[in-house]
């Protein structure tokens, strides 16, 4: 069974979960908690404590950064959860900064390049002698109400969640 579900909140959540279960209770679910990791970690807590839930067949995946000391005070006092999360580990250090600078500077000049591939002319019509025009207008005014977003906003989104590159393991390094 494959299903995906925009939560609002962990209730929401809460509630997904149990009907997931309601429907076949022996299969294994993989659940992926794409949101804040506090959201993550109230879905999770409310999984642990509902009596009616079968822990075991669970597996959670929490895509945001956790904090590992907050995490554990609030799930290990209600007993073994299958959980997989990243953590910044010595995130202080400057090694660390220059790394994901790097990374991030890395991820937005593959995303423009495969962009400008697709599309070499792209932004032939924001760029006029010397000025900057969006959506045929002259400037971009940051302070509009309601906002403009640049007409080129949500494609350079697109290409920017589609970046991938095992490449990227110098954090694991440090």
């Amino acid at each position: 069974m494959k299903v995906v579900r925009r939560i609002i909140n962990s209730t929401d959540a809460s509630e997904f979960l149990r009907k997931l279960e309601e429907q076949d209770r022996r299969s294994f679910k993989y659940i992926i908690l794409d949101c804040d990791a506090e959201v993550a970690k109230d879905v999770v807590s409310q999984h642990i404590r509902d009596t009616y839930m079968n822990r075991r067949n669970y597996h959670f995946l929490v895509t945001s950064l956790i904090i590992e000391d907050d995490w554990n005070s609030a799930l290990l006092p209600h007993g073994a959860v299958n959980t997989t999360g990243f953590q910044m580990l010595q995130e202080t250090r400057p090694e660390t900064e220059v790394a994901q600078m790097y990374d991030a500077t890395r991820v937005l000049l593959d995303a423009f390049n495969r962009l400008l591939k697709k599309k070499p002319d792209i932004f032939r019509n924001n760029f006029r002698r010397g000025e900057v025009y969006n959506n045929g207008t002259k400037g971009i005014n940051c302070h509009q109400t309601p906002v403009m977003p640049w007409e080129h906003g949500e494609r350079i989104a697109r290409f920017l969640k589609k970046v991938f590159n095992p490449s990227f393991n110098y954090l694991n390094n440090i």
